[in-house]
């Protein structure tokens, strides 16, 4: 009836016009509107602002208590001034023997077993910067064993004369390349040169090296 009141005549007539007026018109208004504000509103502004930051570390921490904590809290522990003294980095052991490089031995136990030769070049490419890192001069001596699924094989014996002689008192800058080909040269075929085969024995390779350890100090070096 009030059509052209509500809408522009010149618009067509749907020809899907909505059923009859909803049975679930919208609920009335709340009844009960909203209390009022808060009895206790922020302060506006806070009569106590963040106290700009220090320009140098505090001295003495209960020094400015008063302005960091309520004073009529208890103190329990506080903390104390910066040791004078700190603890070294790394920290020493004070139990351990071997004080420097001329009391270490290390042997690389290197599993060669489902290496694949596309891989093997990587694999002791790593290897052989990681051994060369830890052996800076003629000490420590390092020994190479490698082992797979059927047995070990010793590379390098810790006591060999070309990487690891005591007598000669040093290892020149071509030594350290050689042990480094020594050790980035080395083939990983084990287990017949199948890298399907999983197969490691670990505990024969950590047996050899202390049968080497053990010569060392009972036999050798003595």
């Amino acid at each position: 009836h009030h059509r052209s009141l509500l809408v522009d005549q010149s618009l067509p007539i749907t020809s899907y016009p909505t059923k009859s007026p909803t049975g679930s018109p919208t609920r009335p208004p709340t009844r009960e509107p909203t209390r009022e504000p808060t009895q206790s509103p922020t302060p506006k502004p806070t009569g106590w602002p963040t106290l700009p930051p220090t320009r140098e570390p505090t001295e003495n921490p209960d020094h400015h208590r008063s302005l960091l904590v309520d004073e009529s809290l208890p103190i329990t522990s506080t903390t104390k001034m910066p040791t004078s003294n700190p603890t070294e980095s790394p920290i020493a052991c004070p139990d351990c023997i071997c004080k420097d490089d001329w009391e270490s031995d290390f042997i690389l136990l290197i599993d060669t077993g489902c290496v694949s030769d596309s891989e093997c070049g990587d694999y002791t490419e790593g290897i052989a910067e990681l051994a060369s890192t830890f052996k800076p001069r003629m000490a420590p001596r390092v020994g190479v064993v490698t082992f797979d699924g059927t047995g070990t094989i010793t590379q390098i014996p810790i006591n060999d004369t070309r990487f690891n002689d005591f007598k000669s008192g040093g290892l020149s800058v071509h030594d350290r390349k050689d042990f480094y080909d020594e050790v980035r040269g080395l083939e990983c075929n084990g287990n017949g040169g199948d890298p399907t085969i999983k197969q490691a024995n670990l505990v024969s390779a950590i047996d050899r090296a202390m049968e080497m350890f053990e010569y060392e100090e009972t036999v050798y070096l003595p």
